[in-house]
């Protein structure tokens, strides 16, 4: 097992910040209009969460999951508004629901779920233990209907505590969505 990828003193805002001043159109709740084709690739957070999700759906016998530039934007942007508003949940103060926010991005799916969390957890194996322990979480990260996901981490202040906020967007692409390229690595 590798070490722990411990949450340091890097905060994740910036980079959200530098996302946002690039021209995206944003509602009160981080809901972004129109397409993610130029989203941040994922951190070095994002990416160890997705390898530890991923082994946990192949004990599971589901398949592993891709990043989506859509999914990725959407979640990012959720955990960005929710530790920049002090605030938790699938939706905002009368804000949009992940349908609502993933067809805002441009992402069409035929399935779709979402995972939020805010943590004390000091690093990514923690973070992702104690959503699988939950049960709703558990579904989401383990359902063999979804193909591709989309995550934001970030640390920071939540209520005078110091929290790590994550939201895992997951998808399955319908028909227009899985013929789109996802070459936003490159």
């Amino acid at each position: 097992m590798p070490p722990a990828r411990r949450f340091g003193s890097v905060h994740r805002r910036a980079a959200t910040h530098a996302r946002a001043a690039r021209g995206r159109t944003t509602v009160d709740d981080g809901h972004r209009q129109g397409r993610a084709d130029r989203a941040a690739p994922p951190s070095e957070w994002e990416t160890y969460l997705l390898q530890l999700i991923n082994a946990s759906r192949a004990g599971a016998g589901a398949g592993a999951l891709p990043f989506d530039a859509e999914l990725s934007d959407t979640a990012e942007r959720r955990t960005s508004w929710m530790l920049a508003t002090d605030s938790f949940g699938h939706t905002g103060e009368g804000g949009p629901s992940a349908a609502q926010r993933a067809e805002g991005a441009g992402y069409g799916y035929r399935a779709l779920g979402e995972n939020a969390a805010v943590l004390d957890a000091a690093d990514v194996e923690a973070l992702h233990d104690n959503l699988l322990a939950s049960p709703g979480h558990r579904a989401n990260l383990l359902n063999p209907a979804y193909t591709e996901v989309g995550l934001g981490i970030e640390r920071g202040d939540y209520r005078g505590w110091h929290a790590v906020f994550v939201t895992e967007a997951f998808g399955s692409p319908n028909a227009r969505e899985a013929a789109e390229p996802d070459d936003w690595f490159v």
